[in-house]
């Protein structure tokens, strides 16, 4: 077990408060501060998310957190819970996968994956030397 513990409280707000707060401001035209102390959310992230909402983004997809640092997932949250169900179901059935072959699944088992992220994404299921 890890015992790492994170030294910043970057992103410590939840999703959930992030789309109740962009919904709130939505209806009822608040100030970001308010919101952003009422719903325990960072102001310029609010601001920022905001923005996104009013460019035509829906509040689902602009109040989903981002990861830090400098990689970005190649499949998004309803795809990986897809992938998860599906290899629970092939391990009920005494077939579970490898690594190898839940990389190949991962990647290759949708047409979702653009040519442009499968390298990427190979080089992460990589080892590093």
């Amino acid at each position: 077990m890890s015992r790492y513990k994170k030294e910043n409280d970057q992103q410590s707000w939840s999703s959930d408060d992030m789309a109740s707060a962009l919904k709130a401001m939505l209806d009822e035209k608040i100030g970001y501060y308010k919101e952003s102390t009422r719903f325990n959310v960072p102001q310029t992230t609010l601001e920022n998310r905001m923005e996104k909402v009013k460019s035509g983004m829906s509040v689902e997809e602009a109040s989903r957190k981002g990861g830090l640092g400098r990689y970005k997932p190649v499949i998004i949250c309803n795809e990986e819970k897809e992938l998860v169900n599906h290899v629970l179901f092939l391990e009920s059935r005494v077939f579970g996968p490898t690594t190898t072959e839940l990389g190949q699944l991962a990647l290759f088992g949708k047409p979702y994956v653009k040519a442009a992220t499968i390298e990427t994404a190979l080089n992460g299921f990589r080892k590093i030397k």
